[in-house]
């Protein structure tokens, strides 16, 4: 019974990680729609967009921080069943947040990119050369 509860938690762990996500999906978005925020480039508050990738980057930075920490004090314990498979769900949580930080920063990146060629040479929005 007890090694059916093992195998449940990991499943119960990612079902409730991918909640938490949409959750804060579905804020980030009420949030930047009451800030008439929805595009980077015609943002009414540009500072908002700067704040929001600031802050992305701090909390996924600490969040990586946090793993690596709880993974390093798990290495140090005395080696034993319980412990190794608490240091490879612990691994494997560090991998998806690594990657979920990946793609969001391309994601951000990918908008950057976009906004900049927007605001390129031929949109006018430059200072001309006399």
């Amino acid at each position: 019974m007890a090694a059916e509860q093992k195998v449940r938690v990991p499943e119960q762990r990612h079902r409730q990680e991918l909640i938490l996500d949409i959750a804060i999906f579905i804020a980030n978005q009420m949030i930047f729609r009451s800030l008439d925020c929805t595009n980077a480039s015609t943002c009414a508050i540009p500072a908002v967009v700067t704040a929001a990738r600031v802050f992305f980057v701090a909390c996924n930075t600490l969040l990586l921080v946090a793993f690596s920490g709880q993974l390093k004090t798990a290495r140090s314990l005395p080696q034993n069943p319980a412990v190794l498979q608490d240091i490879e769900a612990m691994q494997k949580r560090r991998k998806k947040a690594v990657l979920k930080f990946v793609i969001l920063l391309m994601i951000h990146a990918a908008e950057l990119h976009y906004v900049a060629c927007q605001i390129g040479p031929r949109s006018g929005l430059r200072k001309s050369r006399r």
